[in-house]
């Protein structure tokens, strides 16, 4: 992932959080990972969306 590709996909996720469209996901204790946290899962897949949405190319 390039830096411009992070920036807006950072962007993106805290749109839809300042938008109430996901829930903030849980910070992680000392290094443990959320294996299967639903809410970061939920984030992932919306930021990723608008991402592709909006930079799809059209023919």
């Amino acid at each position: 992932m390039d830096p411009t590709e992070l920036q807006a996909k950072a962007t993106i996720a805290a749109a839809l959080i300042m938008a109430h469209a996901v829930e903030i996901p849980a910070l992680p204790k000392s290094g443990v990972p959320h294996v299967g946290d639903q809410a970061s899962t939920r984030l992932r897949q919306l930021t990723d969306y608008v991402y592709e949405a909006i930079t799809a190319r059209r023919a």
